[in-house]
């Protein structure tokens, strides 16, 4: 008989965030070499919602740790080069940015709104004009502002004026060339917003691309466009090392073609003769993580189990292989990412293999025997945010003897075990298990995801749902998410389809399971699943 699977923890996120990279405030990025450099060192936010800044020569550091003075007004989160800030209470609060190659941090001013007031929001913060050349910035919540009233620190350089109707400015440059800021004020904003205005000579100009830092994998091709490409005479691309990443640049399109090669990292430049300076792109190629529900599975004889690899969408040609197949057979569907595992008569052990053309291998164990005691759970996947908690509960914790928890990567969660509950706090994104282990039986992992957003289902419990009947659950924060999948750990017991927010679930054949949702844009949640 199919054992039990696992029913998903209700948990509590009292609020749903908001990613936005418009809200950072008005210094400018730096490029000290021999410092930690920001692309802002200030930010206005909302309560509830994330703004990104990012470390702008991370490949130059080593073991950077982010870290906020106090957590009650906001929290922080790092992955891969960019800072998640999520504001918790309104107030003023610094987040230090440390490496341990660097003697001196960097610090980030943070300021939690009040419920009446508003960060200015900008189009551009950084404007490069010639002589006699003018260009637009729009304040993109004009309307949520009031007395709003702009000034330029050198109009000799360059003036500003604002159209309130429409939250434009209209910026233009005069005769001296140089730099200089426009400020914007506005009576509900506690921080002023600035545009940093650079004026060339007319035969010079700055080389602006729409995205300096790329992350992708062996294999794969990304487009970089350069800004206003037009102006520039014998645009070229050099890249340091071709072994990891190839690049190309069509001038009738102002598109930078990069390949990646094999992992690692290397830079990109741009360069033009009528250039200012030159540009670089920093690449790094990766090597993707097969992600499992489970990698560890108990089973009887005759038995079966359904195991979920979590990002199959990023993997390429997936392979599953056993050890063993006398005492094995599984299966694997690319459709779903579903590896379906059936144990036969004989007991033993065996290792199921899991590989792709573009990710590291993992074994998966298995270990068949009879009148078996198992770690039943009610979830077998946990999404969290920085900050947030989760809870799971081993549903027959009286059952065990000498239960053990611990994480794969204790420094991405805490957590605390007592009588049959585990509570789960996110401290930093990324990703881990939870690990459950007992004198009596065996072993149990929880896959954890910490991602700078969530999931938010009006349901996550469909208990006595009768055979052939359909349900329906809301993806409440629907808007926020970006490329969202869903899949049926066992589609003998239900099925489910995703129509815009609305996911039906249809019950199929009596048992229990749960439907997975996840996000390319972060986080996952289940439904546990009940058909009676």
């Amino acid at each position: 008989m199919k054992k039990l699977l696992s029913f998903l923890a209700t948990f509590g996120i009292v609020a749903t965030t908001t990613t936005s990279v418009v809200a950072c405030g008005t210094s400018n990025p730096t490029t000290d070499k021999t410092a930690i450099n920001l692309d802002s060192n200030s930010c206005d936010l909302k309560i509830y919602e994330s703004i990104n800044i990012k470390i702008t020569n991370k490949t130059d550091l080593k073991n950077i740790q982010v870290n906020s003075k106090n957590d009650e007004i906001a929290i922080v989160g790092y992955a891969n080069g960019v800072i998640t800030v999520t504001g918790r209470a309104a107030g003023v609060v610094l987040v230090e940015v440390t490496a341990d190659n660097m003697k001196e941090k960097s610090q980030i001013t943070v300021t939690v709104l009040k419920e009446d007031e508003f960060a200015i929001k900008l189009s551009n913060k950084n404007l490069n004009l010639t002589k006699a050349d003018s260009d637009t910035v729009e304040i993109m919540n004009f309307e949520d502002l009031k007395n709003v009233t702009v000034s330029s620190e050198n109009e000799d350089i360059a003036t500003v004026e604002y159209e309130a109707s429409t939250g434009i400015l209209t910026i233009s440059s005069k005769n001296l060339v140089g730099e200089t800021n426009i400020s914007i004020a506005a009576d509900n904003s506690p921080n002023n917003a600035t545009i940093k205005v650079t004026v060339n000579k007319e035969d010079l100009y700055p080389i602006e691309l729409d995205n300096s830092e790329i992350t992708f994998n062996v294999e794969q091709n990304r487009i970089i466009n350069v800004k206003q490409y037009s102006k520039f005479v014998n645009l070229k691309v050099s890249v340091v090392d071709e072994n990891i990443a190839t690049a190309s640049y069509d001038a009738s399109s102002g598109q930078i073609s990069i390949t990646a090669n094999k992992t690692g990292n290397t830079k990109i430049w741009v360069s033009a003769d009528n250039a200012t300076t030159d540009k670089a792109i920093t690449v790094s190629v990766i090597t993707f993580d097969i992600k499992l529900d489970l990698n560890y599975v108990r089973l009887q004889s005759n038995d079966y189990e359904n195991i979920n690899i979590i990002n199959f969408r990023d993997l390429k040609n997936v392979s599953v292989r056993i050890s063993d197949d006398s005492l094995l057979k599984v299966g694997y569907n690319p459709d779903n990412g579903q590896i379906n595992v059936n144990s036969m008569e004989k007991t033993g052990k065996v290792e199921i293999y899991v590989s792709a053309d573009n990710a590291n291998s993992v074994t998966i164990n298995v270990k068949i025997e009879n009148d078996i005691v198992q770690i039943r759970t009610d979830i077998n996947q946990l999404g969290l945010t920085p900050g947030y908690d989760g809870v799971i509960r081993i549903l027959n914790y009286s059952e065990l003897r000498d239960v053990n928890v611990a994480a794969s990567d204790p420094s991405l969660i805490k957590y605390e075990y007592s009588e049959g509950y585990i509570k789960v706090v996110g401290v930093r994104i990324g990703w881990t298990y939870i690990n459950i282990s007992t004198s009596n039986a065996g072993m149990l992992s929880i896959y954890v995801q910490i991602s700078p957003t969530y999931i938010q289902l009006s349901l996550t419990q469909l208990t006595n749902l009768p055979s052939g009947e359909s349900a329906t659950v809301q993806i409440i924060n629907y808007s926020d998410l970006r490329g969202i999948y869903i899949s049926s750990s066992d589609e003998r017991v239900a099925q489910a389809k995703l129509d815009g927010d609305i996911i039906t679930v249809y019950a199929k054949e009596k048992g229990t399971t749960f439907i997975n949702v996840t996000a390319l844009s972060g986080g996952l949640a289940q439904i546990s699943v009940t058909v009676s």
